[in-house]
């Protein structure tokens, strides 16, 4: 489980952006929320059992996706690609 707060700072989002897709993905069953025993303005969210093969499932899109993309490039250009993807990283993650 994580505090709604930690989760927005940690993918660098509002909580009101983080609220509306927690919303959404308990409305399928992938996450539960819960406030806290102790402060009740504490939300956290923990995920469910069916989280789990979702989860797996995208891991692997992702996988799938970049590797027909590195079978299309050669060495120069993925490191090309590679050295522009960390820009892009590093200029969104100073926003």
């Amino acid at each position: 489980t994580a505090g709604m707060a930690e989760v927005a700072a940690h993918l660098s989002i509002t909580s009101g952006t983080l609220s509306v897709a927690v919303k959404t993905l308990e409305q399928k069953g992938y996450l539960v929320r819960s406030r806290g025993s102790r402060d009740k303005r504490r939300v956290t969210v923990a995920l469910t059992p069916a989280a789990r093969p979702a989860l797996e499932s995208h891991a692997a899109f992702h996988e799938t996706l970049v590797a027909r993309a590195a079978a299309c490039l050669s060495e120069t250009e993925i490191a090309a690609l590679s050295t522009a993807l960390a820009s892009l990283h590093a200029f969104f993650a100073e926003l």
